[in-house]
């Protein structure tokens, strides 16, 4: 009997060993299982908190890139704007100097068409006057004796007179101009032609000079004239 009681004490001992061993662990598994508990959640946190990390420099990568776009493109709209300007002023001042040509050339042909409808209306005014005025030149020379009381002598003068017509009219007295003279003793036809053919040069060289760019039928060319004075005697009137 005290050995059956003795079994049984020892084994309730045991068991009670048994018991708190096993108690033990279970507090020690409990414990264990809520650090473990504890380094989830801190990890979770520390996760989260990478996470969000993450996220806030994603977000901020993103945001500087498309701020970086965003100037890119106010950049080349801005040099695409300006170099649009620059072909339209381009453009604008291409247009200009050809408007200032086309002008230019406008009035270039204005102001030519005017200087020949001027020109023109002088010719006409001109032609219509020489038609009106006229000059006549006859070659001219004049012959005066010197009776003395032993010698004569002639004092010979050649040149030309020239007379403005109005209309084909006399609107003054001939003009005499000599342009040679010369004394000689004797006077015959042959020397009277020789001062003729003089007198004629002079006067076509005058009438050469008086018509100039005028019309010819300003300047009309008459006959010769020779005078004969006699010096102690009354003068035979000459126009001169």
């Amino acid at each position: 009997m005290s050995w059956i009681f003795a079994s049984i004490v020892s084994a309730v001992f045991g068991a009670g060993i048994m018991w708190l061993i096993l108690k033990r662990k279970i507090e020690w598994r409990s414990r264990l299982a809520a650090d473990l508990e504890i380094r989830v959640r801190d990890l979770e946190k520390q996760i989260h908190l990478n996470e969000t990390a993450f996220l806030a420099k994603k977000n901020e990568a993103e945001h500087s890139r498309l701020e970086d776009e965003k100037k890119i493109r106010s950049v080349v709209f801005q040099d695409g704007y300006e170099h649009g300007l620059t072909e339209g002023r381009k453009d604008h001042l291409v247009e200009i100097a050809n408007l200032k040509a086309d002008f230019r050339e406008n009035i270039g042909k204005v102001r030519d068409d005017a200087a020949q409808q001027a020109r023109n209306e002088l010719k006409l005014e001109y032609e219509a006057r020489s038609a009106v005025f006229s000059v006549r030149i006859d070659p001219y020379v004049k012959i005066e004796k010197d009776a003395g009381i032993i010698f004569t002598t002639h004092n010979t003068f050649t040149g030309y007179q020239y007379q403005l017509l109005i209309n084909g009219i006399p609107a003054f007295k001939p003009h005499v101009i000599v342009q040679h003279s010369e004394e000689i003793k004797d006077v015959d036809q042959a020397r009277v032609d020789q001062l003729i053919t003089i007198a004629q040069n002079l006067a076509n060289t005058a009438a050469q000079t008086y018509l100039g760019s005028a019309p010819e039928k300003a300047v009309i060319y008459g006959s010769e004239v020779v005078k004969r004075v006699t010096k102690n005697k009354a003068p035979v009137a000459d126009g001169s």
